[in-house]
């Protein structure tokens, strides 16, 4: 969990880095965001592995599916479409600071940026979450073992 963690937190400067970028710098843009994008990704199996850690095996089956279910529901459907609103929201906000009558491309680009700042606002709170999780984690696995002590036994040979 601490690694996951310090992965969220690493991965916040370099995806603002990344997003501050000028126009004109797409390579280090895209290589900045690119390895924000890789230190996110190390959340999937470190967290996978804290939950095993945590939960008893005859469960384990149900606790992930619990978690890819709010996990799924809560990230992968919602988080697209919430991106879209906000981007849209931030783009005719953009366009009427303008004045323009409606719009265009070049508004839409400019919601879409200033949307791109959620990634390093969510990611550090990942961090604090994950941060959080890890201080409870050696104490959810004594709890754990609590109830298996065969398992405590195998454990300490």
């Amino acid at each position: 969990m601490l690694s996951a963690a310090a992965a969220a937190l690493i991965a916040a400067p370099l995806a603002l880095i990344g997003i501050r970028q000028p126009a004109g710098a797409a390579a280090a843009s895209i290589a900045c965001i690119m390895i924000a994008y890789g230190f996110l990704n190390m959340y999937y199996g470190l967290v996978y592995s804290a939950i095993h850690d945590v939960v008893a095996p005859a469960v384990r089956g149900s606790a992930m599916a619990v978690y890819f279910l709010a996990m799924y529901l809560c990230g992968a459907s919602f988080g697209p479409l919430l991106t879209g609103r906000l981007s849209d929201y931030l783009a005719r906000s953009a366009a009427q600071a303008a004045g323009a009558a409606a719009v265009g491309e070049a508004y839409r680009a400019i919601g879409l940026h200033q949307a791109m700042y959620v990634i390093p606002v969510l990611s550090m709170g990942l961090a604090l979450v994950l941060y959080g999780g890890s201080r409870t984690v050696a104490a959810d696995m004594a709890q754990r073992d609590e109830g298996h002590p065969r398992r405590v036994l195998q454990s300490a040979r």
